[in-house]
């Protein structure tokens, strides 16, 4: 699977061509792509968040969404801020 694809499927928004490859986004490789993927989505993290720390399945939900996303996609490209309105 592309990470396209799971972005897309957690609801992220990717950069460029949509096509954006894991090897070397944040200094992980794809092996440690692997691993972050493989440990965040563990079901001993899903119990212990839902039932041990009482989570709603939207909150954890919500939480894998924005942890993948961040340790896997690129940071997003810095917005340009508008100039001020000219003053009077």
């Amino acid at each position: 699977m592309k990470l396209s694809d799971i972005a897309q499927r957690l609801g992220c928004e990717l950069r460029g061509n949509g096509e954006t490859e894991i090897s070397g986004v944040n200094g992980l490789d794809e092996a440690g792509a692997a691993d972050t993927i493989y440990t965040l989505m563990a079901p001993e993290v899903h119990h212990m968040l839902t039932v041990e720390r009482g989570w709603s399945a939207d909150r954890y939900e919500r939480w894998l969404g924005n942890a993948l996303c961040a340790l896997l996609l690129p940071p997003p490209a810095p917005q340009p801020t508008p100039d001020p309105p000219p003053r009077p």
